[in-house]
């Protein structure tokens, strides 16, 4: 029998210092965590010894490690000629070349899961406030699994491009003291942020709704199952109907991009230094007061780490 908990998986590449900072976030601030969680990692020669050091803080992790490795074709058991596919392999030629078994991974990881829901989170998200899931957005989900999502990375009091649009039509909810709204995905006055019905961060998807958009596409990296699962679910009239709590309670904490398919914001902070950072006992310090509510890119300056032994702090 399912259960109706929330399975956790995570993507990560490049930066255990990141990870880390998330993950404690995670089982500090994310009320529903039960502890059901994978972490697909993308094995990197020059940052291995930093994930060493993060499963030896977190030894009881180390079996929920899945491992991407390259695919040596590209067709393996799914079909690549399917119209779409060939209209997402010629926008991202690079899947030709680079492509893996991160879709294999990742589907299968979704169809062993014994939980109604799942949460993606990539390594550079940081719940930085109390994160609750009303039960009554899981209800929402479950009654409309492919149709439905809720979102705690938004809220309603963004400022600029990404605010709320005041003529998008939105219906409030309140469950045990947390607010939060529904909106659809079809209303001329969704645009921006307001349109973007897929995404890998801080988004809550019923585990059938995920595998019935995933199981046809093409894809071989976080970057593209974002992408290209936005532009799917728009085809297919996937995930119509948005949930976001009122106030956000995680974000992505942008200080670098480790990926060159496409520009992300970020404050440039070099993945090779803070793995020696990390590797030398340095941790990634952050306040609630790093994130801007006005703002959903949260771009710091400068970042501070400190010494888990010595109590040393450097800010970079």
């Amino acid at each position: 029998m399912i259960n109706r908990n929330i399975s956790t998986i995570y993507f990560t590449f490049k930066r255990a210092i990141l990870l880390h900072t998330s993950y404690e976030s995670l089982i500090r601030n994310f009320i529903n965590y039960n502890h059901d969680i994978k972490i697909i990692y993308h094995y990197d020669k020059n940052h291995e010894n930093s994930y060493h050091k993060f499963f030896d803080n977190f030894p009881q992790l180390k079996n929920n490690l899945v491992q991407r490795k390259k695919e040596k074709y590209l067709i393996n058991g799914f079909k690549t000629l399917r119209p779409l596919n060939l209209l997402w392999l010629a926008r991202w030629p690079k899947m030709f070349s680079e492509f893996n078994n991160f879709k294999f991974l990742l589907e299968n990881v979704l169809e062993e899961i014994d939980n109604e829901f799942v949460m993606f989170v990539p390594d550079d998200q940081i719940f930085y406030k109390k994160t609750i899931i009303p039960e009554k957005a899981l209800d929402l989900i479950s009654e409309n699994k492919h149709s439905m999502y809720y979102r705690f990375f938004t809220g309603n009091h963004f400022l600029g491009k990404y605010s709320l649009p005041p003529k998008l039509n939105v219906e409030t909810f309140e469950d045990n003291g947390i607010k939060f709204f529904k909106w659809s995905n079809k209303d001329r006055n969704a645009i921006n942020l307001w349109n973007y019905r897929f995404t890998i961060e801080g988004t809550i998807f019923h585990k059938e709704g995920l595998l019935n958009l995933l199981k046809p596409m093409v894809y071989h990296n976080p970057i593209t199952l974002e992408a290209i699962g936005l532009w799917e679910s728009r085809f297919r009239n996937l995930f119509v109907n948005g949930l976001s709590a009122e106030k956000r309670t995680a974000a992505t904490f942008n200080i670098n991009n480790v990926q060159q398919l496409v520009r992300t914001p970020n404050s440039f902070h070099s993945p090779e230094k803070l793995m020696e950072y990390y590797n030398l006992g340095y941790r990634l310090q952050y306040n609630e007061k790093d994130f801007d509510d006005t703002q959903l890119d949260i771009v710091p300056k400068e970042i501070s780490l400190k010494h888990v032994s010595t109590g040393k702090i450097i800010n970079i």
